[in-house]
């Protein structure tokens, strides 16, 4: 029998071979861009995680939060997700103009961001010697082993208490979970779960609202800048102090302050 079949001329396999490469192609653009976005979400999930573990430690996390990884992060995404735009367009026929201009203007961000964050100065973490560790170790886990009852951690609570009412501890812009301890005559686990277990908050959201009970009163006032009042009552920054006071009145000390004033 004749051999009815036909040879595939050099022409359909360049195009094959063409709309071989041209499907590849795309599929690994878009595997990167996905590969990139899971990097992403988990940079800030890890960031995020990184800043509530801090918390735990630090009453003024300003320096340690890391936050340039995730800008660095969010950028290059952003990068990639343009880069995959910008092929789809080209496969279609179109050209890219935004591309170029693009990659020139993110370079700039990022060099820019990286130069920014290496001038700023580096967290003193003398005191955090073992602490890391501790902090790093889950809260149902860290105290499942602990010999407190309710009886010693109600004390404990107490002398937390009265070390920021009567000795107003929150005024050191440093203080730190170990230094607190010290203070009180605790050990810092107990310190900890404490705060955890029976105040409910982090040893940051317990300094910081005490640092905002006094500042309520100086920003009603308004006989001091809220610069000064935030460095009174213990915080480093102008931006700290505007976070922590709006989450804990619901209102930034602007509109507070005019609140007040109103008859």
């Amino acid at each position: 029998m004749r051999d009815t079949r036909h040879p595939v001329s050099s022409s359909e396999f360049e195009t094959l071979v063409l709309s071989f490469l041209h499907y590849g192609f795309m599929f690994l653009t878009v595997a990167l861009a996905v590969q990139w976005a899971v990097y992403v979400a988990w940079v800030l999930v890890t960031q995020a995680q990184h800043l509530e573990r801090l918390k735990q430690y630090y009453a003024s996390t300003e320096g340690m939060e890391l936050r340039w990884v995730s800008v660095l992060a969010c950028a290059l995404g952003i990068y990639v997700l343009q880069h995959l735009i910008g092929q789809i367009m080209v496969l279609q026929g179109k050209q890219d103009f935004v591309g170029p201009l693009f990659d020139g203007f993110l370079v700039l961000v990022v060099i820019f961001a990286l130069a920014l964050w290496s001038l700023r100065p580096s967290p003193d973490l003398d005191n955090a010697t073992g602490i890391l560790a501790e902090i790093e170790t889950p809260k149902d886990k860290k105290y499942e082993k602990s010999a407190l009852d309710s009886s010693q951690s109600e004390r404990i609570a107490r002398k937390l208490v009265r070390a920021m009412e009567e000795d107003c501890l929150y005024r050191d812009p440093n203080l730190t979970l170990s230094m607190l301890a010290q203070h009180v005559g605790v050990s810092l686990n107990y310190v900890s779960q404490t705060l955890n277990q029976n105040l409910g908050q982090s040893f940051f959201e317990f300094v910081n609202s005490w640092r905002i009970r006094e500042a309520m009163p100086l920003v009603e006032k308004g006989e001091a800048t809220v610069l000064a009042i935030a460095y009174e009552v213990g915080f480093n920054s102008r931006s700290s102090f505007y976070s922590a006071f709006k989450r804990e009145t619901g209102q930034t000390p602007t509109s507070y302050k005019s609140g007040s004033a109103r008859p």
